[in-house]
């Protein structure tokens, strides 16, 4: 399979997924809080950041980040218009905000890009703490397994021009994403299974 198609690929199903989320965002079905996607947009913004600062960066290698970066953006944006700027930090978001500070400021005095970027990772990855927890300690399952799903699979299909450009940071991101993906999937699982 050429990359070109499986960066159009990753293209429209991050499109389908944005695009029903801020329907989704915009009818009153979901209501996510701006701190939390204050800090996404951050996180994907200091990732993309950090990433082009090193010798070996494509956008196209690192299709995930680069989609995610124009995402995450549009979702901030239409919560944003829908609710206003105007949230409370919980003292999660404060810590993710001061890690992204702390991350940013070591890459901007020692310059090593790769751990900025690696680090960048972890932050996501904590980032994914709050639905992880919830989704642990609930009853009821309220996440949309087909917006999950397009997630894995576009993060898996992210996989594929990295690997084949061998673009170590590209492949840590959209494994990260797809692990991600994975566990919020199998805790959406277990809510149905046991709730039954």
């Amino acid at each position: 399979m050429p990359r070109s198609v499986s960066v159009i690929i990753v293209v429209l199903l991050v499109g389908f997924v944005d695009v029903r989320y801020c329907q989704l965002i915009l009818s009153d079905a979901v209501h996510p809080t701006i701190a939390t996607w204050i800090v996404f947009e951050v996180a994907v913004i200091l990732s993309i950041a950090t990433y082009l600062a090193t010798k070996k960066h494509s956008l196209v290698d690192n299709i995930a980040n680069t989609v995610d970066v124009i995402a995450t953006s549009i979702v901030f944006a239409t919560i944003a218009y829908k609710n206003g700027l105007t949230s409370r930090f919980s003292t999660f978001d404060m810590l993710c905000l001061c890690g992204a500070g702390a991350i940013t400021l070591f890459w901007v005095s020692c310059k090593r890009h790769t751990a900025a970027n690696m680090a960048t990772q972890l932050l996501l990855i904590v980032g994914y703490l709050p639905t992880i927890r919830t989704l642990w300690t609930s009853g009821v399952n309220p996440e949309s397994f087909a917006v999950w799903g397009v997630v894995l699979i576009t993060a898996i299909v992210s996989l594929y021009p990295a690997i084949r450009a061998k673009n170590r940071l590209a492949i840590v991101y959209a494994t990260r994403a797809a692990v991600s993906a994975t566990v919020v999937l199998v805790l959406m699982l277990r809510i149905e299974l046991w709730s039954h």
